[in-house]
């Protein structure tokens, strides 16, 4: 509708420019059931430090970032620009001028080393934090890791109508008669990257109050599929509040949760019906019923009342057909999530409790492949409140530079639901903000001995009051002195460092112990961190293969980010790097893999090969005589990946 009203506003004869107008609104008028929203014009997002080009997509600084120009022609000094909305060409000045991405659009990413922290140089563990807009960080991240996150947490901006959000460079606020829309917009683009990012057991936690809880439920079950709908967990953020409207203070927000296991219908197979269930797809359950035709004066140890411990049910004893098991064994097979009570799994339809085998009898498993089994309608009182995430963050900064952070013990809660029996698991939060899930991730670590990495992505916004002071100043967006008062590196990072390390920004000693564990803050923790801000290349460089440097640190990323990150110094690209304590290898000259492929025989853990070639012949050939499995054509699996995401983005 946005972009209609528009295109209206273009319309010269008045009477037609009404009556278009008037049927539109008749048009709208029309009440449909379930989630409706506008998908508005596609996102901008402004690339400070990019130069005008032909070609390119640019913006006046002084204009809204949305609308765009495409350059014809640019020079020194001047560029010959052409409005994508209205077709006019028009010479403006490259200093007036910002080069732009728009959603939708091929990019090209590279990841720009800012900084990092290593306080485990004998780990080969590194986390990551991206400083970017997080949908293009999306796009790339799809690439690196299509299928393989397991935890997604994120914590987006609750569309509350404070200025804390932007759309197209503009805050969103509540004079905004657009701004659900744009909300919904927004996420939308979002989770349907996310999707595609989740493992086969990937599960996404989202935060959020009871402003947009119903819009986002409406919009994750269109993204994911309500079979894919795990829980909807109250989580208490405060104390009641007396001074409130009304009389009811709302202490409570919502954690969404997705996951990619769902139920399963059943199949038949030698002559007994298994199931697939959401704790293992794929490898089907066989159930039994829990009585038998013994009685039980034949079983006196098998009389007693069976007790479903989640809500009280109860199922007393047949006389005529007691229980299989006795009670003690009930209580053993419960514990491990071998017994199932009728609307455990709806499929079932059963109406007494039954037990559950695995199809083949020397693979008996149970319980939850999570390995935490945690109530939906409750979370222990250790996760926390904000409060508690605010004396964390002020702990290492001194005062409140981050307003409302989740508390570390409660993001550790929902990533050890997701990844108790994965300890190598890959965790991602995109709307990063302070920092909480990389500190909760290496708590949980530093705890159970665990290897799971994190990667965080966030802007480097600065606060709308910090921006009008900064512009007072004389400051504006790109200049190192406004900069440096993002988020990212005014907030995010600093944090990464200090709890890490185990002080506060000023170097002294953390004090305390980190809430609901006997860790000490100051010990810090046995972690590494790379920091980096996207940038974006030029596809025509790219092509000819120019871009090595720059590449570089994609494919350590793309092959697990295995030890400390690869620089190459050289002037010139090289003939091939083997990187063993990388676990990857790069043949950049073709004529030399008879070298290349005697140089990673001799290593044993190459588990990732890039051959840099134009010929996709001599690439297989290659690829298919050296064996390993992680093999990638550079630059044309490079190019093709964001060429084809970005017309599959646009349906």
């Amino acid at each position: 509708m946005a972009a209609i009203h528009e295109l209206l506003k273009q319309v010269q004869d008045p009477a037609l420019r009404a009556r278009l107008t008037e049927e539109l609104e008749r048009v709208t008028q029309n009440k449909k059931f379930g989630l409706v929203f506008e998908e508005h014009m596609p996102e901008c997002t402004p690339l400070y430090g990019v130069g005008i080009k032909k070609g390119g997509t640019v913006a006046k600084r002084s204009a809204k970032i949305s609308d765009t120009y495409t350059v014809v022609k640019a020079d020194k000094d001047i560029a010959m620009c052409r409005n994508k909305k209205t077709g006019i060409t028009e010479p403006i000045r490259t200093n007036d001028l910002i080069a732009v991405a728009e959603c939708g659009e091929p990019i090209f990413p590279y990841l720009e080393h800012i900084d990092s922290v290593e306080n485990a140089p004998e780990s080969d563990l590194w986390h990551t934090l991206i400083e970017a807009d997080n949908y293009h960080a999306l796009q790339l991240l799809e690439y690196l890791y299509a299928g393989k996150v397991d935890c997604i947490y994120i914590d987006p901006p609750y569309n509350t109508g404070a200025r804390d959000w932007k759309y197209n460079n503009d805050y969103v606020d509540g004079s905004d008669a657009y701004r659900h829309s744009k909300w919904l917009s927004m996420m939308k683009k979002r989770l349907k990257l996310a999707k595609r990012l989740l493992s086969d057991k990937g599960i996404i936690f989202i935060s959020i109050d009871d402003g947009e809880a119903c819009s986002l439920k409406l919009l994750c079950d269109d993204v994911f599929t309500p079979s894919h709908f795990v829980a909807q967990i109250p989580w208490r953020k405060r104390t009641a509040k007396s001074d409130v409207p009304f009389g009811i203070s709302q202490d409570y927000e919502s954690i969404l949760c997705y996951a990619n296991l769902k139920f399963k219908a059943a199949v038949e197979g030698k002559g007994r019906k298994y199931y697939e269930t959401p704790d293992y797809p794929g490898r089907p359950w066989r159930f039994h019923d829990l009585t038998t035709q013994r009685t039980i004066e034949e079983r006196p140890n098998s009389n007693y009342t069976m007790v479903n411990p989640q809500n009280g049910d109860t199922f007393p004893v047949n006389p005529l057909r007691c229980w299989a098991i006795t009670k003690d064994t009930f209580q053993q097979y419960y514990v491990e999530g071998r017994v199932i009570f009728p609307g455990d799994y709806d499929f079932l339809k059963i109406s007494k409790p039954v037990l559950r085998y695995w199809k083949e009898d020397d693979e008996k498993k149970a319980g939850s492949d999570f390995g935490l089994v945690a109530a939906s309608t409750f979370l222990p009182s250790e996760v926390g409140m904000t409060q508690d995430g605010t004396k964390e963050v002020t702990a290492i900064f001194g005062d409140k530079r981050f307003y409302f952070p989740k508390p570390i013990s409660l993001i550790k809660h929902l990533v050890t639901i997701a990844t108790a029996r994965n300890k190598n698991a890959l965790v991602l939060d995109f709307f990063a903000g302070s920092g909480t899930t990389l500190h909760a991730v290496n708590l949980l670590n530093a705890e159970d001995g665990g290897h799971r990495r994190c990667i965080m992505v966030t802007n480097n916004e600065v606060s709308d009051a910090e921006a009008k002071t900064l512009k007072k100043q004389g400051w504006k967006p790109g200049d190192e002195e406004w900069e440096k008062y993002g988020i990212a590196r005014y907030v995010t990072w600093p944090r990464t460092v200090c709890s890490i390390e185990g002080h506060d920004i000023n170097g002294k000693p953390l004090k305390g112990n980190y809430i609901g564990s006997d860790r000490p803050m100051a010990d810090g923790f046995s972690a590494n961190c790379e920091y980096f801000k996207l940038g974006f290349l030029d596809r025509d460089m790219v092509s000819l293969g120019r871009q090595f440097r720059e590449i570089l640190p994609l494919l350590w990323m793309k092959a697990g980010a295995v030890g400390r990150r690869p620089e190459y110094l050289g002037e010139e690209e090289p003939q091939m790097l083997v990187l063993p304590e990388n676990h990857f290898a790069v043949l950049v000259d073709e004529t030399c893999y008879v070298a290349f492929v005697k140089r990673v025989q001799e290593c044993d853990n190459i588990q990732s090969v890039y051959f840099i070639t134009n010929s996709e012949t001599a690439y297989h050939a290659m690829a298919q005589d050296l064996g390993i499995a992680d093999s990638y054509q550079f630059y044309r699996n490079y190019i093709d990946n964001f060429m084809i995401g970005a017309r599959r983005d646009r349906i």
